[in-house]
């Protein structure tokens, strides 16, 4: 495996974006996504090398920086025991590991949105007002690394509102304000150059489900979505189809298919392996190889992932639930915040289209519910051996 190589066909639009900055042309003319992963992908490209190397170990420190939120954010829910093995479960699972290697913001978002719920539940308990402004500041770079939290973001401010005998206003409006001061010049550029007002990245109609043929669905899947990039090739600030009254809409008109086609990406989204990689085709490596040498043509790993995830993902989910039921009786808020928060993502990836890996931005809260759960159960486990020494003690003295 060559460190200089990619894996996964999106990273080469991101390192072409990030060259652009550096040789002073923006982001470059067909860049339509968020905007800081090449941010971050070129200045550590001006400190250390325009290398894939060096993001890698760059990436690997947000691995450990990762680890250590979850560790703070289990430590101050559920205690020091919950906190280790929730580090400890952190630092050995295989998303995580896989993410620090594959140049794509997964990564980076995963620790800006733990960061931010963080800091969102230290502010809401000590009601000091600098974690609540540092949570929306990490909220708005979240939703500028992958849009997707545009989907959390709102469920955040209601339970915001939720607070009791607390300025629950007060706490709404300075995350919100934060966080739009934060989107505010992307918003402006993305206004300049689109025509509309777009926070973090454009959803243009042709990324939209085609919801009367699930066949012409799965074809337009399989090709990469080839029609959104021609799309933005034809027209790159894009038509009035791509306006969000028109996005609606196209739900509204077809709602029974809307649910059916949620359900079935829900399945893709809670996937117990990744069984949607264009990647693992050799077909599309070669076709990429041959516009790009670095793309990764020879190994089929993928043909290895399936059941080592599955039971890897079965008993953490399984664990999980249980830490669920464990945390509504400890902190019921707090466990509404978590299930608000994986629902909202989860349903508003599945509105378009899921993979596992939408998934992995989530997965510190379930480990921390799973940590949760694996305490709880050692717990027990070692009530019940002294226990059981006791009555063997007993025994004894008797005999």
């Amino acid at each position: 495996m060559n460190p200089d190589n990619y894996y996964f066909s999106d990273a080469r639009h991101y390192d072409k974006a990030a060259h652009s900055l550096l040789n002073g042309q923006g982001f470059g003319e067909k860049y339509h996504r968020a905007p800081l992963y090449p941010l971050v992908m070129a200045a550590v490209y001006s400190l250390f090398g325009r290398s894939f190397l060096s993001m890698r170990l760059f990436e690997a420190v947000l691995g450990v920086l990762l680890c250590w939120t979850i560790y703070r954010l289990a430590a101050i829910l559920y205690g020091e025991r919950t906190a280790r093995w929730a580090a400890l479960l952190a630092a050995f699972f295989p998303h995580f590991i896989l993410i620090t290697g594959i140049l794509y913001p997964t990564n980076l978002y995963a620790l800006l949105l733990t960061l931010s719920a963080y800091c969102l539940i230290q502010g809401e308990r000590s009601g000091k007002k600098v974690y609540l402004a540092a949570s929306g500041a990490s909220a708005g770079l979240a939703m500028l690394t992958v849009a997707s939290f545009f989907f959390i973001a709102p469920f955040w401010m209601i339970w915001l509102l939720g607070t009791r005998g607390k300025p629950r206003w007060a706490s709404l409006l300075l995350f919100a304000g934060v966080m739009a001061v934060v989107l505010a010049p992307w918003t402006v550029r993305n206004y300049m150059h689109y025509g509309r007002v777009t926070l973090s990245q454009p959803l243009p109609h042709t990324a939209l489900p085609n919801l009367q043929d699930r066949a012409a669905q799965e074809q337009e899947i399989a090709s990469g979505f080839q029609s959104t990039v021609r799309h933005f090739k034809d027209h790159p600030t894009g038509t009035n189809e791509d306006g969000l009254l028109n996005t609606i809409r196209h739900y509204l008109l077809h709602p029974a298919a809307s649910v059916q086609h949620m359900v079935y990406e829900l399945g893709h989204f809670w996937a117990l392996y990744p069984d949607r990689l264009d990647t693992a085709q050799p077909a599309y490596r070669a076709q990429l190889h041959a516009k790009d040498h670095r793309m990764q043509v020879h190994g089929d790993y993928w043909q290895w992932v399936k059941w080592p995830s599955i039971l890897v993902m079965a008993p953490i989910f399984l664990l999980a639930a249980y830490g669920a039921v464990l945390s509504c009786r400890l902190d019921r808020r707090v466990t509404w915040l978590w299930l608000l928060t994986i629902i909202s993502l989860s349903a508003g990836y599945s509105m378009i289209y899921s993979e596992v890996r939408y998934r992995i931005p989530i997965e510190p809260l379930i480990l921390i519910w799973t940590a949760l759960a694996v305490t709880a159960l050692l717990q027990r486990a070692g009530a019940r051996e002294t226990e059981m020494a006791a009555v063997s003690q007993q025994t004894a003295e008797c005999n």
